[in-house]
């Protein structure tokens, strides 16, 4: 695999022509709490859940960086992401009532060269968004700050 050194800094060198990245979610081997599958965990709503990360990772990503713009349907053919997810936690605040929830989320993002298949670039995250009391907003506000991070790195 490649390094994490300025990841930004080496897709805008790169995709300078066209500087639309690409994006991909593997949620393919994501455990929820380390136990059992998250596609298991979620059920029928799991496809839902991908699409809630995805377009919470795209629209944070568009929004936080003003010289990129990332999509799922087109990019530059040269490099593209991809955000791997491992594993993801619920974590409850019990000083509140009602308790609030966050999810933690924890993986590798890589930057996968188009040709070769193999990750020239990657960042491994471990991120908790802000909390709240839907499933589908504390995993969107994950992927959110993940995008964020993303641009900063």
């Amino acid at each position: 695999m490649g390094d994490n050194r300025n990841i930004m800094a080496f897709l805008r060198e790169n995709l300078k022509e066209n500087p639309v990245i690409r994006v991909e979610m593997d949620f393919s081997s994501a455990t929820w709490q380390v136990k059992e599958s998250f596609q298991t965990f979620c059920g029928d709503t799991y496809e839902e859940r991908i699409q809630i990360s995805k377009n919470a990772f795209i629209n944070a990503f568009n929004k936080s960086c003003k010289d990129m713009t990332m999509s799922d349907s087109y990019g530059n053919e040269k490099y593209y992401v991809v955000v791997k997810v491992n594993n993801l936690t619920r974590r409850v605040s019990v000083m509140r009532i009602p308790p609030r929830i966050k999810v933690e989320v924890e993986g590798v993002l890589m930057v996968i060269d188009s040709e070769t298949k193999a990750a020239v670039k990657t960042l491994n995250y471990d991120v908790m968004g802000e909390e709240d009391l839907s499933p589908a907003d504390r995993l969107a506000n994950s992927f959110d700050l993940l995008a964020r991070k993303f641009v900063r790195s």
